[in-house]
């Protein structure tokens, strides 16, 4: 029972831990920065906000919504791969290398719980594994109980972690850092085929959690960890022959990890460098002159950090963490040096040029990070190592010190380390209190307000129909001290209240439809075509925003904020949309003669090039109610195209699901149908179990040829690369289990027998 205990003391200690801060969980209630969001964007907007921001805002316009999504396809017994409410048509959910939808815990919490507790229990979750697993490698690398202990506190409640946990893309550096570097660490030191399969399920968990590239960041310093491991190994032995099973084991680790994550991160690479986007230059990323003062200022102040702008200069961790970590220098192990390279270079990673200069050309995953700033946590890391340490070093010389019983020195030994812990907690409470938004009911339902026009676009949808499309309208800014621009519908509610939007914030984003969109904008062609690196984060100005284009790109509704006028658009009178709903929280219009339901077309205009197709769709003369714009030509489609005298067919009906749509239609000539589903090469059409050719139609949707009579076609969708790449996990998977029930069954076989009583 005592060898229980000593176990398990600490999962029950850092689950205090973390309840000390998501115990109004317990009660009923819900940590979310989705409130704050929507009091300050219309339809929701009040006189006077109620809830206070918290730090991190992603949480709100992505990760919650995400979560919605996901929750509710799962409770019908579907997986989305599809994210069918962002952008022209929708775009790829699963490969997005942002959304974590491929994290096995997130899997766990979206099908046991509600959007708005699954996003509690995986927080608190984090913060409890993370907290355990750090004490778990302190005493790996050989530290005492103590330290081990306030190490593992102050980074389960390390002001970045906390900062960033409403953002669930990040959130799950909590666990993966100390958990890559652990099993690593034990692979190097004694390697063996149970601790190459740890090491290469944590980083492969590391690799689908949430943000790729500050993933990839990660695992690639574990990597040269464990390869700096090995040489210094070799080298203290001055035996080559000693270093090659440890890197067979990295070399093994490595191939491990790649597998068990490629039905993730395989689907993703490719989506990513299909997306026509470009990398951040060298040059844009390097920071201003000046930047060093604050970050300094940072590290034993926190005042600065109560302004959200400071989100990326999470560097301080609080005073007792910092003063211990100075006392770390002091220890004599060679941990020091590791914890002191991580702590400085990644405190000066995002303010130094020269640093900035070396991680571009020596750590390639960087060139994909926009902001440095996002790898501050390696920084925290390095700095709760230190603390570690430097209250190892403290501990030894009071033992030393106490030369009374020992009862009275291991009480007065657990005293010191009770306040020091107690110390960490009073300080950084208060903090992870502060920068995260209050906890409200989860009964008064805060999630979801609803006003009588957001009532009236509910309303409006059609049961059998394609999901109406919201255009939100926002207000220009005019108040310098109110952030927002007023825009609807921003980010959260296009899937919180499943109303599909033309608007959204999103990182990975195909450069299509961020074309089409910024055109929609009113961004003139020649830069809405330009590619950017950027998240894209749309809004649509009530003055600028292309009305005329409004019904060409399927949008049914046009929301406009109270207290304007749809007038005051430069494009009012290209259109004439009839007013649906005129009330305190806003204006909505209905947008005849759009263009949102799958058509059977028989004309089609070719062009050479994308730019071409936009400037054709987008053009006053083209019609898509009978016409396609489709990019390159076969003589097969040159001869239909003289077919465009032909009668028209029509769509009987159309539905969809989360990664498939069907369309049933009945016309007397071969036709084409276009579909509002962004194009994607990751779509199949089959028609009587014949697989269809899928074109881009109108730069930026879906359109098939398909034969005359009375046909259903179904469209499906799965990521390229996502079957072989499945089947290769699978298949790793169950190797890895083989050989961990091969091993164990070996050990047990070899295990001496019980001695018998005389």
């Amino acid at each position: 029972m005592k060898q229980i205990w000593s176990r398990a003391w600490p999962w029950f200690y850092f689950l205090s831990v973390a309840l000390t801060y998501f115990y109004p969980v317990l009660l009923g209630r819900s940590s979310s920065i989705v409130p704050a969001m929507q009091e300050r964007l219309w339809p929701w907007r009040t006189d006077s906000f109620q809830h206070e921001l918290g730090l991190q805002l992603d949480g709100a316009v992505s990760s919650y919504p995400w979560s919605v999504s996901m929750h509710n396809a799962i409770s019908r017994g579907e997986f989305p791969l599809w994210d069918w409410n962002s952008f022209s048509g929708g775009y790829d959910l699963s490969s997005d290398g942002v959304s974590g939808v491929m994290y096995p815990l997130h899997w766990l919490v979206w099908a046991l719980f509600d959007p708005a507790l699954a996003h509690d229990i995986f927080m608190a979750g984090h913060v409890w594994l993370g907290g355990v697993i750090m004490f778990t490698l302190l005493r790996h690398w050989n530290l005492g109980v103590p330290a081990s202990l306030l190490g593992g506190t102050a980074w389960a409640l390390a002001p970045f972690n906390t900062g960033w946990m409403q953002a669930e893309m990040i959130t799950p550096v909590l666990l993966c850092t100390p958990l890559a570097f652990l099993t690593m660490s034990r692979v190097v030191r004694r390697p063996s085929a149970t601790r190459v399969i740890a090491a290469s399920a944590a980083l492969a968990l590391a690799l689908v959690a949430g943000n790729l590239v500050v993933f990839l960041v990660l695992v690639w310093l574990v990597g040269l960890f464990g390869l700096a491991a090995v040489a210094l190994h070799g080298f203290r032995l001055r035996s080559v022959r000693s270093t090659l099973t440890p890197l067979a084991a990295l070399a093994a680790t490595a191939i491990g990890a790649g597998i068990l994550s490629a039905y993730s991160l395989v689907p993703t690479l490719l989506n990513l460098m299909s997306l026509g986007r470009r990398t951040a230059t060298l040059q844009e990323i390097l920071p201003p002159r000046g930047a060093l003062a604050p970050v300094w200022h940072s590290l034993w102040n926190a005042s600065l950090l109560e302004d959200p702008g400071s989100l990326f200069a999470l560097n301080w961790c609080g005073r007792v963490v910092l003063v211990l970590a100075i006392v770390g220098l002091l220890h004599r192990g060679k941990l020091r040096w590791v914890a002191l390279v991580l702590a400085l270079t990644f405190t000066l990673l995002p303010i130094m040029p020269v640093l900035v200069k070396i991680g571009w050309y020596v750590v390639p995953p960087l060139r994909a990070v926009s902001g440095f700033g996002r790898l501050t946590f390696l920084a925290t890391f390095g700095l709760v190592i230190l603390s570690a340490l430097g209250f190892q070093v403290l501990h030894n010389a009071l033992a030393k010190a106490l030369t009374m019983r020992p009862y009275r020195r291991n009480t007065m030994l657990h005293a010191a380390t009770a306040l020091a812990v107690m110390a960490i907690l009073v300080e950084l409470l208060p903090f992870a209190r502060a920068v995260n938004p209050d906890f409200l009911d989860r009964s008064d339902n805060p999630l979801y307000p609803e006003t009588r026009s957001h009532v009236a676009l509910l309303s409006a949808e059609k049961p059998g129909m394609w999901p109406n499309l919201v255009l939100p309208l926002s207000l220009p800014n005019t108040d310098p001290t109110e952030p927002w621009d007023g825009s609807s519908f921003w980010g959260t509610t296009s899937l919180v209240s499943g109303i599909d939007s033309v608007g959204g914030y999103d990182s990975a984003v195909p450069h299509r439809a961020t074309s089409i969109t910024r055109v929609m904008q009113g961004v003139p062609l020649a830069d809405a075509i330009t590619p950017f690196s950027t998240a894209f984060l749309p809004t649509f100005s009530l003055m600028w925003s292309r009305l005329d284009l409004a019904a060409k790109l399927g949008v049914t509704h046009v929301y406009v904020p109270p207290d304007s006028d749809l007038g005051e658009s430069a494009y009012a009178g290209a259109v004439s949309p009839k007013m649906i709903a005129d009330t305190s929280s806003g204006q909505v219009f209905e947008v005849s003669g759009n263009n949102r339901q799958p058509r059977l077309v028989t004309q089609a205009d070719f062009v050479t090039t994308p730019e071409k197709a936009l400037e054709a769709f987008i053009a006053p003369d083209h019609d898509p109610r009978t016409s396609v714009v489709l990019e390159g030509t076969t003589s097969e489609e040159l001869a239909a195209a003289s077919t465009a005298s032909a009668p028209y067919g029509r769509v009987v009906r159309s539905s969809r699901g989360s990664n498939f749509a069907r369309v049933s239609y009945r016309s007397p000539a071969a036709s084409w149908l276009v579909v509002p589903i962004g194009h994607d090469a990751g779509w199949t059409a089959r028609v009587d179990g014949r697989e269809l050719p899928i074109r881009v139609a109108d730069y930026a949707f879906t359109a098939v040829r398909v034969p005359s009579g009375d046909h259903q076609v179904t469209f499906s969708y799965r990521p390229e690369g996502f079957r072989v790449a499945s089947i290769v996990s699978l298949v790793g998977m169950c190797a890895a289990m083989l050989t961990l029930f091969l091993t164990g069954l070996r050990r047990r076989r070899r295990a001496p027998a019980p001695k018998s009583a005389p």
